[in-house]
């Protein structure tokens, strides 16, 4: 045996295999040359003969932790996962101290999507051995998978003071950073990866998110494309860099983008799903459809094809996609919970296109009650914040200097599904107005705001104390974000249509003055209405109940009095109702509030080839109708808990 273990050690695995086993026809039974045997074939690369070797010393001593612990990893070899931890498990119990069980335990509860047993199985690893960096690691991965994204930062954090000069390391904590809100320490951790590895397509593709995500577009593209640049093959770069290129909007840079990502990979779903998105943006809605139905093709249960193709295009009776909907809502397995919110939203829409709303509302109803329950609202929370930015504007504050070397931005606001996409779509076909879309600039700009001005002046109430000077700062940092925007020359005018603006009119009023701001109204139950039947991409979470709807409308009406009431700026209203039924006496009287001749390209809207990137994507590229006035008494029955919400906020119209 000694010969043999000295052979072992030495590697000389042939030599050593022959010794062990001339032991073994000797003494079959001999325990040690068994599982030494066994642990050769495992580093062999044998590692089923390995296993069976290994089970046979175990046999012969059950109580052994090193026994078990060396089968259990062969097991795992040979994907014997859920054999395995048992074994681990007796290890750990057998030797409380035993380092590698407690990692190997983790390793198998990981593979078997135990998030929480693994996470702790590693956090035992690293109290035995605070030194043991890959443990950290592991454990981060654990508990993201588990949602714990602050216990995996404070892992990755301490992987790191082990080694700080791990750019692979430094980019997974960096979109760990990311995810908890914290974008400055996650930049910084990217540029620290960037010093040590100027090409890591990873750090500039995370960083390039974090610029996404600030409202720093051209930025976002130039990182995007400079990750290309190291990592040129690689689809979900090119699909990224789509992504960006769409919300700028540069839609034939963005459709370029995308053909790259699937010449690159022909069925990548995503990229060619964002393709026919950038189609459905610029109204060429049956292109858009054949990019969805190919995706259909080659994944038939692949839901965001079926939820973009039925909203693309107006559903027939001959339409195969409703049946096919409908089997697969029947048969769910397999599909997560966001899928199936697509699935019955897109159902939905297909009954109500064919004019069965009892047959849509049901499914509306579970669309949204799905994903509230997969994103929960905080309707309190909201309805303070309305409190906040009422009191939060002085009338009487002081007025920061006009600053004309700009274009005048105008703000069109109101509720989702007001027509706001209508208002800025008939603007921007006017020669001296451009649109920006739902621009999220202001919001982004206010977060940063607080945080530069640190504790004690928490947005909006910091704007109580604000000079004039501080004040005149904030509306210019507003005014160099949207002239990035805007092609030059700068226009007269630029839309900016993020319908929730509303709640910062008391900011626009005392930062940018020379702002002009149009309000769009409509019927609150074909508003709320439209709303619930909306899935929208982002945030207007109290959309997804009728009760919830309700009450915020009513919060959101009673703001709009008081700033109509208080607020220096003029408002103008734009009404849905008369704009469909009189579209150039409303155009006109909307023109001359923003100081604008008449044009009649703005009746022509329908024609015009930009982008729109909303939900009403569809109904822009056709003349106005007034099919939608009214629309809520298709529902009626089924809209009760909306209409006594509304009726008791006192906005239910007669």
């Amino acid at each position: 045996m000694a010969r043999a273990q000295a052979c072992h050690q030495a590697g000389r695995l042939a030599e050593a295999a022959t010794l062990y086993e001339t032991v073994l026809s000797a003494e079959p039974g001999h325990v040690e040359a068994l599982h030494f045997l066994g642990m050769l074939k495992c580093q062999s690369g044998d590692w089923q003969a390995g296993k069976d070797f290994l089970q046979r010393a175990l046999d012969a001593a059950p109580a052994r932790a090193d026994f078990q612990n060396n089968l259990g990893v062969a097991l795992m070899q040979v994907g014997q996962v859920e054999q395995a931890i048992p074994l681990f498990k007796a290890a750990t119990a057998a030797d409380a101290r035993y380092v590698d069980a407690f990692f190997n335990l983790g390793n198998a509860l990981f593979r078997a999507a135990d998030w929480r047993g693994a996470a702790q199985a590693f956090s035992d690893t690293v109290k035995l051995r605070p030194d043991h960096r890959q443990a950290w690691i592991n454990l981060a991965t654990a508990a993201e998978q588990d949602g714990d994204l602050e216990g995996a930062e404070a892992a990755l954090r301490r992987a790191l003071s082990l080694n700080a000069k791990d750019p692979g390391l430094l980019v997974a904590h960096a979109r760990l950073l990311a995810a908890l809100k914290r974008p400055a320490e996650a930049r910084a951790c990217l540029e620290r990866a960037l010093r040590l590895q100027p090409d890591n397509a990873d750090a500039l593709n995370n960083l390039a998110n974090l610029h996404k995500a600030s409202g720093d577009l051209q930025a976002a593209v130039e990182t995007y494309r400079r990750a290309i640049d190291c990592r040129p093959g690689d689809p979900v770069l090119h699909n990224n860099l789509g992504v960006a290129l769409s919300v700028i909007p540069s839609m034939d840079d963005a459709r370029a983008a995308f053909e790259k990502a699937l010449a690159v990979d022909p069925g990548f779903s995503e990229a060619r799903s964002n393709l026919g998105l950038a189609f459905r943006a610029m109204g060429a809605m049956e292109e858009a459809a054949a990019a969805f139905r190919k995706i259909i093709e080659t994944r038939p249960r692949f839901a965001p094809a079926y939820y973009n193709l039925i909203r693309s295009r107006r559903v027939t009776p001959d339409d195969p996609e409703p049946a096919a909907i409908a089997a697969m809502l029947e048969d769910p397995q397999g599909l997560d919970p966001s899928a199936r919110v697509q699935l019955h939203f897109a159902l939905a829409k297909a009954q109500d296109d064919l004019g069965r709303p009892d047959l849509a509302f049901p499914h509306y109803a579970a669309g949204n009650a799905t994903h509230r329950s997969l994103h929960p609202y905080d309707l309190a929370a909201a309805l303070d914040a309305m409190d906040r930015a009422r009191d939060a504007y002085d009338p009487e504050g002081p007025v920061p200097e006009q600053q004309p070397d700009g274009p005048v931005p105008v703000f069109v606001v109101g509720m989702p599904r007001s027509g706001t996409s209508l208002v800025e779509q008939m603007l921007s076909c006017h020669p001296a107005v451009f649109g920006v879309g739902e621009c999220v600039a202001l919001p982004i700009l206010t977060r940063e705001t607080e945080a530069r001005l640190g504790a004690g002046r928490r947005y909006p109430e910091c704007l109580v104390t604000m000079s004039g000077a501080e004040r005149a700062r904030e509306g210019r940092a507003y005014l160099d974000r949207l002239v990035d925007l805007v092609p030059a020359p700068a226009p007269e005018r630029v839309v900016d249509k993020l319908p929730s603006n509303f709640l910062r009119l008391g900011w626009i009023a005392a930062t940018l003055p020379q702002a002009r701001i149009v309000h769009c109204v409509r019927d609150p139950r074909d508003v709320c209405l439209s709303c619930f039947q909306t899935l929208f991409e982002r945030g207007n979470g109290f959309a997804y109940d009728l009760e919830t709807l309700g009450r915020y409308y009513g919060a959101y009406a009673d703001l709009m009095r008081h700033w109509h009431a208080v607020l220096r700026a003029p408002i103008h209203d734009v009404c849905y109702e008369d704009l469909v039924k009189d579209p150039e006496t409303t155009a006109r009287a909307l023109l001359e509030a923003l100081g604008l001749d008449w044009d009649p390209a703005v009746l022509d809207f329908h024609k015009a080839r930009r982008p729109v990137l909303t939900a009403s994507a569809s109904q822009v590229r056709q003349p106005l109708y007034t099919s939608a006035v009214g629309r809520w008494r298709r529902y009626e029955g089924d809209l009760g808990p909306l209409i006594a919400a509304l009726e008791q906020a006192g906005v239910a119209p007669d």
